[in-house]
């Protein structure tokens, strides 16, 4: 039994894990009940990852009570989307102040509370109907915790909760700190969460720091699926689409890396080649106070942004990029932080330019698999020496790399859910 709250239609990096994992463990025998709401406050929606689900899985649809119109309405950025990008700046307007008190101090431990009783009421009938050996929770939000939880501790049945990413260590919270009394209860929760659980995947080490867990944790990363992506890789780009570097997905303020748009600015003016077939592209969102900055400068002529882009045509624009752009955004936790693009972008063997911690975690994926290179935010020599480096390589259809494809292969997201299966097993 499934217990998440972002399930499809309703897309994004959210259901990327749960779905794959879904798909493959339904191949390896697992028959599976899915608990998930009617609605969800998500800016993506993609109906054709319905066609994803295996045939076979049942899936339950519960109501959920959520602050959307209200944080929506007051807290709503330029282009009328919400993300966490709220939580890490400061807002202006008795409203909008209002809408970010609540959200970080009444809403705990998120604003997915109100999914809380409508979920445990239809998770009871579920086990009663279908009688599930495990329970398997995917967080965030952690309210799919606690709901799993509390099925838990009901039914007698063995409960395996899987983090995505942190809870109270979570990258916001860095600067949008709550009051005294909702950190404690957040807090509070989660230690009985991760006390009550019978096991715990995270995607990395480290997202639970002030507690040992080591007995009951196995690492279980993020992952690609070479049913979407092709066998071949192709060369470094499509030369009729120019020098294209590109990023997938959001791009949040603490994704801000002023230090490249200004390197960009200075290359396109050292080299009226490169100039001309640059072309930076970003496809998904991006924060006002990252897209202000540019805009103002010469390589905006160079930038094309687009929205949302549906998975398979993800796969095509991965394989047909020059460089892949990848940033780790500014955090304490940065150097535990595996995101879902980068698995993705090794699989394709395409060059990643990496903008984060130098040793980290996605810095050493990159360094064993031979698929790019991490820099520091201020590594202005570095970042210019790859791209031009990749610049050449494009100029001559050469690779600039050698691949460990057996170190990729590891990220298989049929070889990861061989593995959760056998979690499951064990439990």
């Amino acid at each position: 039994m499934i217990v998440s709250y972002y399930w499809p239609p309703f897309g994004g990096t959210g259901v990327h894990r749960i779905l794959k994992m879904c798909r493959y463990l339904s191949e390896q025998g697992h028959e599976i009940v899915v608990l998930t709401t009617k609605t969800a406050f998500s800016h993506v929606v993609d109906e054709r990852l319905l066609d994803e689900v295996p045939e076979g899985v049942t899936v339950y649809r519960t109501n959920i009570l959520e602050p959307t119109s209200f944080i929506k309405s007051s807290l709503k950025t330029s282009k009328s989307k919400v993300t966490t990008d709220v939580f890490q700046k400061d807002v202006t307007g008795f409203k909008a102040r209002l809408a970010k008190w609540v959200r970080l101090n009444i809403f705990v431990p998120d604003a997915k509370i109100g999914w809380y009783p409508f979920a445990v009421r239809e998770g009871k009938r579920i086990i009663k109907k279908h009688k599930p050996d495990v329970i398997l929770s995917t967080s965030p939000p952690p309210t799919t915790s606690l709901v799993a939880m509390k099925l838990a501790r009901w039914s007698g049945i063995k409960w395996l909760a899987d983090f995505r990413d942190p809870w109270t260590e979570i990258f916001y919270f860095d600067t949008a700190k709550r009051l005294g009394y909702s950190d404690r209860i957040n807090r509070r929760m989660e230690k009985n969460v991760l006390e009550t659980c019978d096991h715990l995947t995270a995607v990395n080490d480290g997202f639970f720091p002030h507690l040992d867990l080591k007995s009951k944790t196995t690492i279980l990363p993020n992952g690609f699926d070479n049913a979407e992506l092709g066998k071949d890789v192709a060369g470094l780009g499509d030369k009729n689409e120019g020098f294209s570097i590109r990023y997938m997905g959001t791009m949040r303020v603490n994704d801000f890396v002023p230090v490249f748009f200004d390197l960009m600015n200075e290359l396109i003016a050292e080299n009226p080649e490169l100039k001309d077939a640059l072309r930076l592209e970003f496809y998904g969102s991006v924060a006002e106070e990252i897209s202000s900055y540019y805009s103002r400068t010469p390589v905006e002529k160079n930038i094309r942004t687009f929205d949302y882009v549906p998975r398979e045509e993800v796969s095509n624009l991965l394989l047909t990029a020059s460089v892949q752009l990848l940033i780790i955004g500014k955090s304490r936790m940065q150097d535990q932080i595996f995101t879902t693009k980068l698995f993705e972008y090794i699989r394709t063997g395409k060059p990643v330019l990496g903008l984060g911690s130098a040793t980290g975690s996605a810095a050493k994926v990159l360094e064993q698999t031979g698929c790019g290179t991490m820099y520091n935010h201020e590594d202005k020599p570095g970042m210019k020496k790859f791209i031009l480096s990749a610049f050449n390589a494009w100029k001559s259809n050469s690779q600039m790399q050698t691949i460990d494809w057996d170190e990729v292969e590891k990220y298989n997201f049929k070889a990861l859910a061989k593995q959760m299966s056998q979690i499951i097993e064990s439990l």
